[in-house]
């Protein structure tokens, strides 16, 4: 039995241009910002949005809540025009 595939592979090495788990909210915004700038709105929140659910698959709180903190605030500046 092959196993079922439960999320597309992204590739993520370098490509939130610095964001990790462990640093401040500002600095993480800031590493959004580039990658947004960069490579788009849509592909930097899929990019998030795939770290939050490994997080969740792995039972790993910490990450779970700081991804989903920095989607919300990724779709809060989207909509208010400021990325």
């Amino acid at each position: 039995m092959t196993e079922k595939k439960w999320a597309r592979s992204v590739h993520l090495q370098g490509h939130l241009h610095g964001w990790h788990e462990d640093q401040g909210e500002r600095t993480r915004h800031e590493h959004l910002r580039t990658t947004v700038r960069v490579d788009g709105y849509a592909t930097t929140v899929r990019r998030v949005n795939f770290l939050r659910n490994v997080a969740n698959r792995d039972n790993n709180t910490k990450l779970h809540r700081v991804a989903t903190e920095d989607v919300h605030w990724l779709e809060r500046m989207h909509e208010e025009g400021m990325l």
